[in-house]
């Protein structure tokens, strides 16, 4: 590990040196030439570097990289910066428990729906081409929630 992270450190220093020694041997003249083949040189190594795919290892050392910088340590990651939010809250247990619900509306939902409709369809109440209008209301006390969903579920 420290091998990779002085690397860079190591090379430039190396090249400061032996451009000054070049230029010195050179002459006024030639300075601006090692100037111009130093710079050409690096963005040259750049490009390649650019161009070159990265490996696993290297996303994830840039990942935790990123981490680092957007996550110092001790901030709970855990907690989204929203202006109603509680710090103590867990961020990926609220998703999955809202989620987990959200689910069992959907599945219980549909089946009353499909159970409704065949049997009105049975008994001859309805021909199977109507549209009918269907309203859901979300209701959370603690929260002080209430929502009302309504649209319109088409039988063809």
């Amino acid at each position: 590990m420290l091998r990779t992270n002085s690397t860079f450190p190591a090379v430039g220093a190396m090249s400061v040196v032996a451009s000054g020694w070049v230029s010195d041997r050179i002459g006024v003249n030639g300075r601006s030439l090692v100037l111009f083949l130093g710079m050409s040189a690096i963005a040259a190594a750049m490009f390649l570097q650019m161009s070159m795919p990265l490996s696993a290892a290297g996303m994830t050392r840039v990942r935790a990289c990123f981490r680092s910088i957007t996550h110092p340590i001790g901030v709970n990651r855990n907690f989204r910066f929203t202006e109603n939010w509680s710090p103590q809250m867990n961020q990926d247990t609220f998703n999955l428990s809202v989620r987990k619900f959200l689910k069992m509306v959907g599945v219980n939902s549909q089946r009353e729906i499909e159970h409704a409709v065949a049997k009105a369809i049975a008994s001859a109440a309805i021909a199977g081409t109507e549209s009918f209008r269907a309203k859901v209301t979300l209701e959370v006390p603690e929260l002080k929630l209430k929502v009302e969903f309504e649209d319109s579920i088409k039988l063809e």
